[in-house]
């Protein structure tokens, strides 16, 4: 059985693209801010930690040697810092800035492009991410990074333009929401590793004692059943020397199971339906997190050491 992770040359192009873009960004918006609104410069500097963090993974998938936990703390720090950057600049825009911000009609249409040209690719990004494993899962949690903080940009330009006396305490506090999301993320990223059941999908444990096993060449175990979100197995194939060599993997179900029918029903209902159907998959993430201990448990009742 070989699960290892496939690295498209698709993907590390989308990737390259995605670095390339990000390095423009930092600079556009950099050179912008020292012009018109300090505030595109942290955008910027944002850009520049999503670089930073974007290009850990690319090395990571194209040489592999350094341990990934060591490139998993350092896309860890990059999101924090940018978190807790955006977070403190939204602070100060909150408490410390009386005036609104307006903009130039010019201005605002190019900020505007900007904005959906980084929300594009951040979506791509999430979108077209074929490749399975850790760094994917890191390169898709700062690519919703990257388009929440455009969704973000466009709502200041648009709220330029309302004839309000002021509108920072609106864009301060989503921005400040949006700065403790990201550092909520950056904390995910870090702690991953020891939550994900991909990161400890691998497992292989062998008969106690002697005695040859009589059982089947293959096993498969059900370790989680849900109809929603999909059940997890363990799918193993038994080896020499007793060895049963496996990985725990989910099967897919709920939308992609259901019939044409019933998947059309449920996009036009979706936004009516994505908020409970997220606060769901969230907890059941969590319920997960310890199917690895309760495989290794259900093996030592059949007389099954673990191995790795």
């Amino acid at each position: 059985m070989n699960r290892k992770s496939v690295v498209s040359n698709k993907s590390i192009f989308l990737l390259r693209t995605s670095l390339l873009v990000n390095l423009f960004l930092f600079f556009g918006k950099f050179i912008l801010g020292l012009f018109y609104d300090y505030f595109f410069c942290i955008s910027g500097i944002f850009n520049a930690f999503i670089f930073l963090s974007k290009r850990e993974c690319l090395h990571g998938l194209l040489a592999p040697k350094e341990k990934f936990e060591k490139r998993n703390r350092r896309i860890s720090f990059f999101l924090f810092c940018a978190g807790v950057m955006y977070g403190v600049y939204m602070t100060r825009l909150l408490f410390f800035t009386k005036e609104s911000i307006r903009y130039p009609m010019q201005i605002s249409i190019l900020i505007a492009f900007v904005a959906f040209l980084e929300f594009g690719f951040a979506l791509g990004g999430i979108l077209n991410d074929k490749g399975k494993g850790r760094f994917f899962r890191n390169l898709k949690i700062i690519n919703f990074c990257s388009a929440l903080t455009a969704i973000m940009l466009t709502q200041i330009v648009l709220l330029s333009f309302q004839e309000a006396t002021n509108v920072n305490k609106i864009n301060g506090i989503v921005g400040i929401s949006l700065g403790f999301l990201l550092i909520i993320l950056s904390v995910f990223i870090y702690f991953a590793p020891q939550l994900c059941i991909e990161d400890r999908s691998h497992q292989v444990f062998q008969k106690k004692g002697d005695e040859k096993s009589k059982d089947l060449t293959s096993v498969r175990i059900l370790l989680k059943k849900n109809k929603i979100y999909g059940d997890y197995i363990y799918e193993g194939e038994r080896k020499e020397k007793n060895i049963v060599d496996g990985y725990i993997v989910k099967e897919k179900a709920g939308f992609y199971s259901l019939p044409l029918f019933f998947k059309i029903l449920l996009l036009i209902l979706s936004e009516i339906l994505i908020f409970p159907y997220l606060i769901g998959r969230l907890f059941y993430f969590f319920s997960c997190a310890k199917l690895p201990q309760k495989l290794m448990k259900y093996m030592e009742e059949n007389q099954y050491e673990w191995i790795k």
